[in-house]
């Protein structure tokens, strides 16, 4: 830090964001954040890192493993272990604890590792401290990746989709769950089995059976309220175990606990089968090795993401519609409700999809942009994808589309994790809410478009990329009530997250944040000149620029700084931009004040129109309507695999995108 205006810090990695890791003498290693979420659990043979689960979890305060207590007749779901629960948090050498009460319900959750065996338990004991009698049960939900830790940080769904599962029905514990990654990993084919001791009523094997579409926009569990789970094997794109305890009934002052048991094998040669019931008996004498112990408990610091209820748009009137939409083609329908359909946009069109449509689609809406004029890969060209359910910048990236990563990639399909890619914070006076699906979601070949429709008013988030700037540039505006804004934005820095200790520097005076990769990895070997900045046009509204520690009360952890953030004063209007260059800092300090001074969005987009009317020649087809509609369309995934090769959900390593690009 210079002085008072200027201050830089560098990207945290792993071993700075303050894990308790638990390891023991078969190879496993769990990390937990201090804010109760855990990071990650994986095996480690020869230095080669396994990762069973699939998603890290975030300092923020994320993830999607987690333990859920399902209370009264109704199954009420409260989660009892994750980031999202209400518990203080203590650790131990061979465990981590949360503990908590809920609804007359007094729960201690361990998460304990077994100190020689490939074996881990989460152990739940649970106490009623009411009046009456309460019946509960619980739910264990485990993300799976079971591959090398980079093959699943490259394609979370191309992995799932080698994951075998097989359901065991072993006399005691019920359904058992047996997974076997398919596609061998350092020469072997990792296992995991998960089971519940006490015995499994039901279970499932995919995020969609127990999230699902709508968890994108309202942030809640509602397969899981009420009812059983499935008790269905899905072989999907978003692998978890998920068990259901059988119920019980707590009488007054009366306990009871559940014990969930996982075991990894690093190789399981062949199929899975029947015959793997059978090591269950070992297991469980193994787990019998688990005694109680005391740990320290105390509050987790907690962000204002975590805390943060969303906040979705409503559904727009027919008449709503028809105002803002005039001109409608190839309208999508289903029971009544408006689905998606396509407006005039220019010599183009703009594809539109309701939030009726995304909550009923597994693979969400989302848009892939570019800025620049080529049609082949240049060093600064940006890409960018946009996701409908609040994601307003994912894997933005200037040059290599795997190696130069500066806001990561939104890595599940229903919204679970919220901390990924650049996401927006609102306050219409209220609390802080994350802003999740909108009313309505536009694509156009250069620009998105979130409207956020409300009773007193709306918020409309605007994303454009400008053909002739390696540049984004985002414009908020609000109808009725002026909003504070928080924006955060998981810096990579590079392929990874977490691995990259980049520099990033706050300019107070010109409210300025500027990103320069690490010089000592490829990168910044290659471009030590590159820089990035984000930058405002409306700096007067500004009310703080740093860090993710303006997402915490007080005192914030070092891993807050894998963020960046921007907080307003209440607004009806807020405009800021990303912008780079690879190769000259003095041309991305041009393009920074340029963006700056502001930009007219109406004018830049003409300018990308007119490019994407060089590469379709605006070639009409007189006699097939629906074939003039989606030509541009198949002209800009082309472009995309061609300049900037990647896909919404192959977007790595350049790898085959074109069935999945628009």
């Amino acid at each position: 830090m210079t002085d008072s205006t200027h201050r830089t810090f560098r990207l945290p990695l792993e071993d700075e964001l303050g894990l308790h890791r638990l390891t023991n003498a078969a190879g496993l290693e769990i990390g937990v954040l201090p804010n109760g979420c855990v990071f990650a659990i994986e095996h480690i043979e020869g230095g080669e890192r396994t990762m069973i689960n699939q998603v890290f979890g975030s300092p923020l305060g994320s993830g999607i493993g987690r333990v859920i207590l399902r209370v009264g007749a109704e199954r009420r779901p409260v989660e009892i272990a994750g980031a999202d629960a209400w518990v203080r948090v203590g650790m131990g050498p061979d465990r981590f604890v949360w503990a908590g009460e809920t609804e007359g319900v007094r729960h201690s959750v361990t998460l304990w590792l077994h100190p020689q065996r490939g074996l881990w338990l989460w152990r739940v004991e649970l106490e009623n401290t009411g009046a009456g009698a309460i019946e509960c049960d619980t739910v264990l939900i485990q993300d799976l990746g079971l591959a090398a830790r980079g093959m699943v940080l490259a394609n979370e769904a191309y992995t799932s989709q080698y994951i075998d599962h097989t359901i065991g029905g072993h006399p005691r514990f019920g359904p058992v769950i047996m997974s076997r990654q398919n596609m061998a990993q350092y020469g072997r084919n990792p296992w995991v089995a998960h089971g519940c001791l006490e015995g499994a009523v039901s279970f499932a094997t995919d995020a969609a059976q127990l999230f699902g579409p709508r968890y994108r926009e309202a942030g809640d569990c509602f397969s899981l309220a009420g009812e059983d789970l499935p008790g269905m094997r899905l072989q999907g794109e978003a692998a978890c175990a998920a068990l259901q305890s059988a119920p019980v009934a707590l009488g007054f002052a009366g306990k009871a606990s559940r014990t969930f048991l996982a075991f990894y094998d690093p190789h399981h040669p062949d199929a899975t089968s029947d015959a793997d019931l059978a090591r269950f008996e070992a297991w469980e004498r193994a787990a019998g090795d688990f005694r109680p112990a005391e740990v320290r408990l105390s509050a987790p610091v907690r962000s204002i993401l975590q805390d943060a209820a969303p906040l979705a748009g409503a559904q727009l009137t027919a008449e709503a519609i028809a105002q803002r939409y005039p001109r409608r083609s190839h309208e999508e329908t289903q029971n009544g409700a408006l689905l998606s359909f396509f407006a005039p946009d220019g010599v183009h069109n703009r594809h539109i999809a309701t939030a009726e449509k995304e909550r009923i689609m597994r693979r969400r809406h989302g848009a892939i942009l570019r800025s620049g004029e080529s049609i082949l890969p240049e060093e600064n060209g940006l890409s960018v994808t946009c996701w409908m359910h609040g994601v307003f910048a994912a894997q933005l990236t200037i040059g290599n589309t795997a190696l130069h990563k500066v806001f990561s990639v939104s890595r599940d399909p229903y919204n679970i994790t919220h901390a990924s890619g650049l996401r927006i914070l609102a306050n219409r006076g209220e609390d802080w809410r994350l802003l999740t699906v909108p009313s309505v979601f536009e694509i156009g070949l250069s620009d998105c478009r979130w409207v956020y429709q409300f009773e007193d008013g709306a918020i409309e988030v605007h994303g454009w990329t400008p053909a002739e700037d390696a540049a984004m540039v985002w414009q908020i505006t609000t109808q009725g009530r002026p909003c504070r804004f928080l924006i955060f934005g998981h810096l990579v820095m590079g392929e990874h997250e977490f691995r990259h200790p980049a520099t990033v520097e706050i300019d107070e005076t010109k409210r300025r944040i500027s990103f320069r990769p690490n010089a000592d990895w490829i990168w910044g070997q290659y471009y030590p000149q590159a820089v990035h900045h984000l930058v405002t046009a409306t700096p007067e509204v500004v009310d703080a620029i740093g860090s993710g520690a303006l997402l915490f009360e007080g005192e914030s952890p070092r891993s807050a700084e894998a963020y960046a953030a921007i907080r307003t004063k209440p607004t009806s209007s807020f405009a800021f931009a990303l912008v780079g260059d690879l190769l000259d800092p003095a041309r991305a300090d041009v393009l920074a004040t340029k963006y700056e001074r502001g930009v007219d969005a109406k004018a830049g987009l003409a300018k990308a129109g007119a490019f994407w009317s060089r590469i379709t020649r605006d070639t009409s087809f007189a006699t097939d309507e629906a074939l003039n509609t989606i030509f541009p369309w198949f002209c800009h995934d082309a472009m995309v695999h061609l300049s900037i090769p990647r896909g919404l959900e192959q977007y790595s390593a350049a790898a085959w995108g074109t069935r999945d690009v628009c």
